[in-house]
């Protein structure tokens, strides 16, 4: 497989994969809402370059999932901890105004809230450590730093893809309706805190 097709091939599963409601895409949508289309992409360019790295080492390192399961623990207790602060965050806010901020700093904070969330996604793990797997089985992708650099970078690309639509969805469409902050803030709190009782059952149960 060429690096074109690879490309390809990872670029619509990233894509499928981030389509359904997440805990970025919504973050994206809500902060599109509140501040700006540009201010809710800040959020993706922050979460894809996360994902970029996330997925370089499901790729380079899958090897210390299987051998050591101990780093797996760790980072669900790290992720069920960000989750739960995140849902406290966005079920007590409330929405200041009606309109999109003009906040001309989305680099500094936007940019890093993307980085904090996504950081803290750690089932992306899995799921590219499966798909590179499965790729290296059919022969579609070797072990060369190449064959990484685009299957990660596909990955991002495809993260992105998603992600923009939901800010268009956000800019377009969802900012019509009545009262529609008041929902999303409750909406994403509820999904954040849902993320951490998943994380709690993976620990305990």
């Amino acid at each position: 497989m060429s690096f074109i097709e690879l490309f390809i091939f990872v670029f619509v599963i990233s894509l499928i994969g981030s389509l359904p409601p997440g805990m970025i895409s919504v973050t994206v949508a809500i902060n599109t809402l509140k501040d700006g289309i540009k201010n809710g992409l800040w959020i993706a360019f922050g979460a894809v370059l996360v994902e970029w790295f996330q997925s370089f080492f499901a790729v380079r390192f899958a090897f210390l999932f299987t051998v050591h399961p101990e780093y797996e623990t760790a980072l669900l207790w790290i992720s069920m901890f960000v989750f739960f602060v995140l849902a406290a965050y966005y079920l007590l806010l409330k929405p200041k105004s009606n309109e999109p901020s003009s906040n001309e700093s989305g680099f500094n904070n936007h940019f890093i809230k993307g980085i904090f969330i996504s950081s803290a996604n750690v089932m992306v793990f899995p799921y590219w450590i499966f798909y590179s797997t499965y790729a290296g089985t059919q022969g579609w992708m070797g072990h060369e730093w190449m064959d990484t650099f685009v299957f990660c970078t596909a990955v991002s690309f495809g993260s992105f893809t998603a992600f923009w639509g939901y800010g268009i969805l956000a800019s377009r469409i969802l900012s019509k309706i009545e009262n529609i902050r008041k929902i999303a803030h409750k909406t994403v709190g509820l999904l954040f805190l849902g993320f951490s009782l998943f994380q709690a059952w993976q620990l305990f149960f």
